[in-house]
């Protein structure tokens, strides 16, 4: 309410200088174009008076529509950056917390998002599976179970439990892809499909940053007898 009238009084103020200055142009205009001789309409626009009382009339009538205009897209634009805020300190905050119980309304205010837009973005944590737990009311009840851990490293996590599924429909995959799916940085990926080939989990090979899925290839070589390795020796993720 109290911004609302702050709007209202600087939207007078603003709009009662413009008047001031309509009256004053108009004036100067019309005692110019009374006293001077013009030879056409062209000279008559020429008028700095009238230029600057059309002007007043424009911005006299167009104003408040600007001033709201231009006062919601910063509303919205702080609206967007508080919500990314929020998500990025969300899983930092639930970690440094160590609680089972999260208050959602504290985060709601503290970031200044709307208390519905935090429980739309629990729900979307758990349906794709980067948080475990239930919604009672304002408190989101983390399961016993669950390790909390920041974002980046749940993901990671979550991909490894599923990039199994996740690849088994393609004959062939783009790590981008995978990458993508799973919001992982795309080196982290590349390194997690070379550790699961070298351990014999995926059966396949990569060619470049496409992975090839082939049940066919042999575990062993056929001349020597020694355990293929399909890519070069490469630091793993633990």
């Amino acid at each position: 309410m109290e911004d609302i009238q702050k709007t209202k009084f600087m939207i007078s103020i603003i709009e009662g200088i413009i008047f001031i200055v309509l009256i004053i142009s108009s004036l100067f205009a019309i005692f110019e174009i009374i006293s001077t001789d013009f030879i056409d309409y062209a000279d008559v626009f020429g008028l700095l008076s009238l230029k600057v009382a059309i002007t007043s009339i424009i911005l006299f009538v167009a104003l408040p529509y600007l001033i709201v205009y231009f006062k919601s897209i910063g509303e919205r634009a702080v609206i967007k950056y508080n919500q990314k805020k929020f998500k990025s300190k969300f899983f930092d905050e639930i970690k440094e917390n160590r609680s089972k119980e999260i208050n959602i309304l504290n985060f709601a205010r503290k970031y200044d998002v709307n208390l519905i837009y935090v429980k739309n973005y629990l729900r979307d944590q758990i349906s794709e599976g980067l948080l475990k737990g239930e919604l009672k009311g304002d408190v989101f009840l983390i399961k016993e179970d669950f390790k909390i851990m920041d974002i980046k490293e749940r993901r990671i996590e979550f991909m490894k439990q599923n990039i199994g599924r996740f690849i088994s429909p393609h004959r062939s995959i783009k790590i981008r892809e995978i990458s993508s799916n799973f919001k992982v940085p795309r080196t982290i990926t590349m390194l997690y499909i070379k550790k699961l080939i070298n351990e014999e989990v995926l059966r396949g090979y990569l060619v470049g940053e496409t992975f090839i899925r082939d049940l066919s290839l042999p575990e062993n070589c056929p001349h020597c007898n020694k355990r293929i390795d399909l890519v070069e020796d490469e630091e793993t993720i633990e």
